[in-house]
C-alpha cells in the first residue's frame, strides 16, 4: 500500500557515469599495452645478449685467425705444420716408430 503522503515514490534510476567509465576502459587498455610492451621488450634483450654473445665469439676467433695470419709467413710454423699435420720430414732425417704405443 502507498500511503497518501508518499505517493510520490522515487524510483532509484541507474544513471551511468560516462566518464567512469571511459577512464576504466582507458585504463584497462593502457595496462594491457604496457604488459605487452614489456613483454616484447625482454623478448628483445634476450635477442640482444644472443648477439652480443655471437660478436664477442667472432671476435675471438677473428683474433685467433690474426694470429695464425701473423704465423703464416714464419718458417718455424710451417715446418710445424707439415711436420705434425702433413707427417713429413727432411731428407736426411730418420724416423723412429714406438711400437709400445
Amino acid at each position: 500500500m502507498v500511503r497518501a503522503g508518499n505517493s510520490k515514490q522515487v524510483k532509484k534510476k541507474y544513471k551511468v557515469d560516462y566518464l567512469r567509465v571511459i577512464l576504466v576502459v582507458a585504463l584497462a587498455f593502457f595496462s594491457v599495452t604496457f604488459v605487452k610492451q614489456q613483454l616484447e621488450i625482454n623478448e628483445y634483450n634476450v635477442q640482444i645478449n644472443s648477439i652480443e654473445q655471437d660478436i664477442a665469439e667472432a671476435k675471438e676467433k677473428t683474433a685467433e685467425l690474426k694470429s695464425v695470419e701473423d704465423k703464416v709467413n714464419d718458417s718455424d710454423y710451417i715446418e710445424e705444420v707439415a711436420r705434425t699435420e702433413l707427417g713429413l720430414v727432411k731428407p736426411y732425417e730418420k724416423i723412429f716408430i714406438d711400437v709400445d704405443k
